[in-house]
């Protein structure tokens, strides 16, 4: 499995945010077409209204998206029958025995399914594996959803003696 940043699995975590987009402008439409443009200071009612629901949502949607992001840019990670290779952004390359890994943590949030589903936060998306390693002098790998959008098919891919992994961890 061949596992890479990918603008378009990057471009699922603003799903929310454009679907919000999409919702304010059909309110605006709705507003005009029964008369309530005319009304005076309605944009600042609309506005007190909605700006802070939509700030509580998407301030932490931004600093989790730019994490992520800085995270795993660059970086590319090849898993094969025995070991995990991660290449770094500045060409380093490194090797990982699947038995030299201790646990697989994969932290998601609250309310995302498995087979999908449907969402309730713009943070639902946002899901992380960490790998720990035996040797505590060798630093956590982290595998973001902008590597891959289904990361419960990466750790079905990682199969090695010894290791655990464990789901549903909560951010």
């Amino acid at each position: 499995m061949h596992l890479e940043y990918n603008y378009r699995n990057q471009m699922k975590g603003f799903r929310w945010w454009l679907e919000m987009m999409v919702m304010v402008i059909i309110l605006y439409i709705i507003l005009w077409h029964l008369g309530y443009v005319y009304m005076e200071h309605w944009e600042l009612y609309l506005f007190c209204a909605f700006m802070p629901y939509f700030l509580m949502l998407t301030v932490p949607m931004l600093i989790l998206h730019i994490r992520y992001y800085l995270r795993n840019r660059g970086q590319v990670i090849d898993i094969l029958d025995d070991r995990l290779i991660l290449t770094e952004r500045n060409g380093e390359r490194k090797e990982y025995l699947f038995s030299e890994i201790d646990e697989v943590v994969l932290y998601r949030s609250r309310t995302i399914e498995p087979g999908g589903g449907f969402t309730m936060s713009p943070m639902d998306y946002y899901c992380y594996l960490k790998l720990e390693f035996k040797d505590f002098d060798e630093p956590p790998v982290y595998i973001t959803c902008f590597m891959h959008p289904d990361l419960d098919k990466v750790t079905m891919e990682l199969k090695g003696v010894g290791m655990s992994i464990r789901r549903n961890v909560f951010l």
